[in-house]
């Protein structure tokens, strides 16, 4: 049986990031409320997604993310660059797994975006999952956590 694609789409419209999934869920969101960019990337490749664009957003911090591999990202990097007045381009792309970066703000591209943290092996049983497929939280980086706290100032 082949397994159908759900198309995904990601463009900038009136200064809204549209992020949509044709038979799913998407999400939107307003260029001004967004408090950084950035990527990372997760061994699930080749047949699941394994690269993310993740958008961190004012006033909570939570995220949205979107596939790399979505339709019109590279359309979209370039206007909302050109919005935000700077360069926004990936870096990770054939990268190794459990990597991330920032991408947006320029005083941070290129540092880490999260931190991935092993999930506890407290039990028998999380040692056994991790064994079998390794588990990790993610968490913002040190110099992430820093710029998200003056921003909030």
């Amino acid at each position: 049986m082949q397994r159908k694609e759900r198309i995904k789409r990601l463009r900038l419209e009136d200064k809204t990031i549209l992020y949509e999934v044709v038979g799913g869920f998407g999400w939107t969101v307003p260029v001004d409320k967004l408090a950084l960019l950035g990527e990372y990337t997760v061994p699930k490749g080749p047949y699941l997604d394994d690269h993310f664009l993740i958008f961190v957003i004012r006033p909570n911090y939570n995220w949205n993310e979107a596939t790399f591999y979505c339709e019109g990202r590279e359309e979209f990097l370039r206007r909302t660059g050109e919005l935000l007045g700077a360069g926004i381009s990936c870096g990770l792309a054939g990268g190794r797994a459990y990597d991330s970066q920032v991408m947006w703000p320029a005083e941070l591209k290129g540092e880490k975006l999260f931190d991935f943290v092993p999930v506890g092996s407290d039990t028998f049983w999380n040692r056994l999952k991790n064994r079998i497929s390794r588990q990790y939280n993610f968490r913002y980086s040190k110099a992430v956590m820093r710029y998200l706290d003056n921003d909030l100032m």
